[in-house]
């Protein structure tokens, strides 16, 4: 397992929320505030994503047991898990690996339990082709992607893992 980087919100009961594919905690960061009002929210960045570390390993399994022991690391018991696409294959896949787990209540958000058919690999296009060393600026990257995909909120929701190092170089803040 990987140590994970999370943000923290609130007191209460924990919820834990896990993100979506090329996602990360900040796509939750907005309704977490209402969320707090009631809850501890605990905003994870999942393996591969965020601020989190990367690995070329990704599977559900691990991704599961890099929850387990986020949760055992903060003592966190009987927590709301809400998992969205991504982050919800990854709650059902905590939840029937480590069923003795004390979990009060698990939401899953736009994915069901069952196989999907490869559907993002014009996103893996768009973002492959954009050549780090060469942009100069987001606009740039934006530019290239838009011949791939064509939704302009699509292309900014890719373009939030975009950064910049200390040095000016850009990166993708998932692998």
């Amino acid at each position: 397992y990987m140590n994970l980087y999370f943000k923290e919100l609130g007191e209460g009961q924990p919820l834990v929320i896990l993100h979506g594919l090329f996602g990360s905690s900040d796509n939750w960061l907005t309704i977490s505030k209402l969320f707090a009002q009631h809850f501890r929210v605990i905003l994870v960045d999942q393996r591969n994503h965020g601020f989190s570390p990367h690995t070329t390993s990704h599977t559900y399994q691990e991704m599961a047991e890099d929850l387990k022991a986020f949760l055992d690391d903060l003592n966190i018991v009987n927590p709301v898990l809400l998992g969205h696409s991504m982050g919800g294959k990854t709650v059902m896949k905590f939840v029937t690996a480590f069923p003795q787990y004390p979990v009060d209540k698990m939401i899953i958000v736009d994915i069901a339990p069952r196989s999907y058919d490869p559907h993002h690999q014009k996103y893996i296009t768009a973002l492959q082709a954009i050549d780090l060393q060469k942009i100069q600026t987001r606009q740039e990257a934006d530019n290239i992607m838009a011949a791939f995909v064509p939704n302009l909120g699509e292309r900014q929701f890719l373009l939030k893992n975009l950064s910049r190092d200390a040095d000016g170089n850009f990166f993708w803040r998932m692998n």
